[in-house]
């Protein structure tokens, strides 16, 4: 996993913002499979309410 899998995803051509983004996302996906834990606490970070108080 690294920047080869990253590039392979978003393209070469690709900007730097998208190239760290996707292999952030590739990182976290590989830890969540071996860590639980993890999963979660990104799910709940990523979690955006639909309606506001």
């Amino acid at each position: 996993m690294g920047e080869r899998a990253a590039a392979t995803v978003v393209g070469e051509r690709a900007s730097r913002e998208e190239f760290l983004a996707r292999r952030a996302q590739l990182v976290l996906e590989r830890i969540g499979t071996r860590q639980p834990s993890v999963r979660r606490a990104v799910r709940a970070i990523r979690w955006r309410p639909w309606g506001s108080a």
